[in-house]
């Protein structure tokens, strides 16, 4: 019974994964970079190995330069220029803005925290709330 429990051990020891070397604690090594990915091979038209980094960058320009390209638009003149129109007509995405009156601007500004950064604006509430600003109608 003995000599076939050998042989299992054996066998289990090999099948388990290693400790790598030279290492402490269970760190890797100090002059360990990690694992190094190669870049994969790529071929000319001419089904011919790339070398150089020069000839993958050609290689990779001609892809991009075929895969990239404009959309061949049949549209109408007219509605291409509807759209042309209305992508150029100032303030498509601004809402209209909310009446407001005195009051309610020295509430706000009373409100403001003066220790809070600033909004997309980059005035901050500190600025706003020195008394020598006066706020006209």
């Amino acid at each position: 019974m003995t000599k076939n429990k050998r042989p299992f051990k054996l066998i289990w020891k090999a099948c388990q994964p290693r400790k790598p070397r030279n290492t402490r604690y269970g760190k890797p090594p100090k002059n360990y970079s990690g694992h190094k990915h190669p870049s994969p091979p790529l071929r000319t038209k001419e089904r011919k190995w790339t070398k150089s980094d020069a000839q993958k960058a050609n290689v990779l320009a001609e892809l991009f330069a075929n895969v990239f390209k404009p959309y061949n638009s049949e549209m109408p003149e007219e509605d291409e220029r509807e759209i042309l129109l209305a992508l150029e007509t100032p303030g498509q995405l601004v809402t209209p803005l909310k009446e407001f009156t005195l009051p309610k601007v020295r509430s706000a500004i009373k409100q403001m925290r003066s220790r809070k950064a600033p909004g997309y604006d980059l005035i901050k509430g500190k600025i706003v709330q020195i008394p020598d600003y006066q706020i006209s109608e």
